[in-house]
């Protein structure tokens, strides 16, 4: 399988699969495939390109550019092993399975890939885990290699609307809701709201398995718990969000 390893530092965040004649973006906007929340980043920052003889980095226009092998580049041509640095973070090209990824565990930290499927009018399920990218959550001793090691979360988080919606939306064991007036949010706000939020407004993402909610981008911010959301907060149990014409109610069970 050849796949692209995100490093961070000397650490392995994520494995991400690299098919035939696809493209996978990265940038700090949460439409990207890989997402990385990172001011060195731009929103959308690089493109890589599996093209049927040769897979390739393109520089979408970023502000801080991109390395590939420690030597600036717009576009360039990658072979096995070659390494794309962007921001903070690395991504390793390994078209043969060379790297066994001991250390791994698929966590949270600022950078995942958008896989989540729609279940609903309401949610639209992608993941994510938008945490400090000083700080990756941290790595765990498994033995397995990439591919067949799977997300582990001991946790769930559901949200149940009181006002504005209808049903209950669930993590899952995934990692993040979007909230915004973006036509692809999770929860939509639309209408007058929608002018005084922002594309996406806040995110609701786990961190192993404490779930926040953090205020993104717009002229008022969030509630929880009535106050305005100014900082990451954690998410507890019976928990109320206010965002805007929408009222939620937090529930966080353990997984059985």
């Amino acid at each position: 399988m050849q796949r692209l390893i995100l490093k961070f530092k000397d650490k392995i965040l994520n494995v991400y699969p690299l098919d035939q004649n696809s493209s996978l973006t990265i940038g700090r906007h949460p439409k990207n495939d890989i997402f990385i929340e990172d001011l060195t980043v731009s929103g959308f920052h690089a493109r890589i390109d599996n093209l049927k003889q040769d897979v390739m980095v393109k520089d979408l226009d970023s502000k801080n550019g991109l390395l590939v092998n420690n030597e600036t580049k717009i576009e360039a041509v990658l072979r096995d092993q070659d390494q794309i640095t962007i921001g903070k973070y690395t991504l390793l090209l390994d078209l043969a399975n060379k790297v066994n990824c001991q250390q791994f565990t698929p966590n949270n930290a600022a950078v995942t890939l958008n896989s989540y499927k729609a279940k609903s009018t309401t949610a639209r399920d992608k993941s994510i885990d938008p945490a400090d990218p000083d700080t990756p959550a941290k790595q765990h001793q498994t033995g397995q290699n990439c591919e067949t090691e799977k997300q582990k979360h001991t946790g769930n988080l559901e949200l149940i609307f009181l006002e504005g919606g209808e049903g209950i939306i669930e993590m899952s064991g995934k990692n993040r809701i979007v909230i915004g007036k973006d036509p692809q949010a999770d929860i939509l706000i639309d209408g007058m709201w929608g002018m005084v939020t922002g594309s996406a407004w806040a995110i609701i993402y786990r961190q192993s398995d404490t779930f926040y909610i953090r205020f993104a981008d717009g002229l008022i911010r969030p509630k929880h718990n009535g106050s305005r959301v100014r900082a990451p907060a954690v998410l507890n149990h019976d928990d109320l969000l206010e965002l805007g014409p929408v009222k939620i109610k937090v529930q966080v069970k353990p997984v059985k």
